[in-house]
């Protein structure tokens, strides 16, 4: 007998212990019939998870269908394969698929299409350069880049509507393709739809992008087009 409420799916989100972004916004992009259940993990002064599959053990104890991980690990040297490695782990340890930002991002920018991207982010020079690089390395031409120079999670969520539009408005151009965010503590769902109007470009967050490819991956085809491009066309 399927769950009541998750009777479509049941997704587990493991979650960096101090991100207030990640939960909320995964929250208004569920689906009827799909349920989002929580664990958090702790994370390194360098932006690494720490007891991840501690955590993932504590959450398949609700028997969910598959995993989200709301961490990207693009501003990290070597991100990219890291990535890589730590959903493969926590794949083969949970026996669940797993549907990380890092990863969804990429599927995002090529479902749309996208070649040439511009990438807003919450941090700082040397994890912008980070996150350049991550981009180049999975075939995409980076034109711009602007990172909000943020200090920890908590000032990453305290960004108010303004500023985050800011940025997109500083990167976007004819040439772009589309626009990225990246870091998961950034709250960008809800400005997806606004910005996509304005700047005439498919604007891909990165939590929307990590929903949307675990929903997808898990057979639910739901399109809305309240949520920009992204989630109304593919």
């Amino acid at each position: 007998m399927p769950d009541t409420l998750g009777y479509r799916k049941i997704f587990g989100l493991l979650l960096p212990s101090m991100n207030t972004v990640v939960q909320p916004e995964c929250e208004s992009l569920r689906p009827e019939g799909v349920t989002n259940q929580v664990a958090r993990f702790s994370v390194s002064s360098g932006g690494e998870p720490l007891d991840l599959l501690a955590a993932a053990d504590r959450l398949i104890t609700c028997e969910p269908d598959a995993l989200v991980l709301g961490i990207s690990m693009d501003a990290v040297p070597g991100g990219l394969e890291k990535a890589r490695q730590l959903r493969e782990e926590l794949a083969a340890h949970s026996g669940l698929p797993v549907a990380g930002g890092t990863e969804a991002t990429r599927e995002a920018l090529r479902a749309l299409g996208a070649k040439r991207i511009a990438v807003v982010t919450p941090f700082k020079p040397a994890g912008d350069a980070n996150v350049r690089a991550a981009f180049e390395a999975s075939g995409f031409e980076v034109l711009a880049v602007q990172g909000l120079k943020c200090e920890n999670f908590k000032v990453i969520a305290d960004l108010g509507a303004d500023a985050v539009k800011a940025a997109f408005r500083s990167v976007v151009s004819e040439r772009v393709d589309a626009v990225v965010q990246v870091g998961t503590a950034l709250p960008a769902v809800r400005l997806v739809f606004e910005l996509e109007q304005e700047l005439g470009a498919p604007i891909v967050a990165v939590n929307a992008a990590t929903y949307w490819l675990a929903l997808r991956q898990n057979g639910i085809a739901d399109q809305r087009t309240d949520l920009g491009r992204l989630f109304a066309d593919h």
